[in-house]
């Protein structure tokens, strides 16, 4: 879970997936302030799924938590800004890559079905 708050002061809680095999972290549209977003100046970026190609041309800070790891630590990240898929039918509305986990420690130990941030463990929780 990702906690953010809106500009009203109200919080959110967003579904999120580690994701190991993306090296980049996407946002969907819903949840980006029109004043974080801009149109990346670099060509689109490309993204291979199961679901099908899609292309993302924005990106957007978010200020973010992780409260199954800490209350109190605020996140600051450049997120891709995914316009295209509908809230509705999406199974994540983040999907944190291996890049923001590598730059914040967070580690996925499968051996054990853990994932660690600090001396913090969650327990890993799989789709149903």
């Amino acid at each position: 879970m990702v906690e953010v708050s809106h500009t009203s002061g109200e919080l959110y809680a967003l579904r999120a997936l580690l994701d190991s095999g993306m090296t980049a972290t996407k946002l969907l549209k819903t949840f980006v302030r029109p004043s974080t977003s801009s149109k990346d100046k670099g060509p689109p970026a490309r993204w291979s799924t199961l679901g099908g190609v899609y292309m993302t041309k924005k990106k957007a800070k978010l200020n973010f938590r992780l409260p199954e790891f800490s209350l109190t630590k605020s996140i600051s990240w450049i997120c891709h800004v995914d316009q295209t898929t509908d809230p509705e039918h999406a199974q994540y509305d983040m999907i944190i890559g291996s890049g923001l986990m590598e730059e914040l420690g967070i580690d996925l130990v499968y051996s054990q079905s853990i994932m660690t941030w600090e001396q913090n463990e969650v327990p890993m929780q799989y789709p149903r």
